[in-house]
């Protein structure tokens, strides 16, 4: 779910909190997001929500996941951007 990207950080649990619903037992949600802080914008116009690891892993915790995987890569674009991969699954969930 790459539009997750553009989700205000005030915004994600609350969405994370709707996707619950729609997971089938042993559903897994994969999400890339931006590392750093804050949020930026591109030469494009696109405003991107930033995370650290820490923070994204408390968001995570309120609607019930658990972190299955957890990927940090740079850009394949080169232009020295940092993403987090994160494999989700529901807790309780087989």
């Amino acid at each position: 779910m790459g539009a997750f990207v553009h989700v205000p950080h005030g915004e994600l649990r609350a969405l994370l909190t709707r996707c619950t619903a729609a997971l089938k037992p042993g559903g897994l949600v994969l999400i890339t997001l931006k590392e750093g802080e804050g949020q930026a914008t591109d030469a494009k116009g696109r405003t991107f929500s930033l995370w650290q690891d820490e923070a994204l892993r408390a968001v995570f915790a309120g609607p019930g996941f658990r972190v299955l995987d957890f990927h940090r890569n740079e850009s394949r674009l080169g232009t020295g951007e940092v993403w987090l991969g994160c494999v989700l699954g529901r807790e309780g969930a087989p």
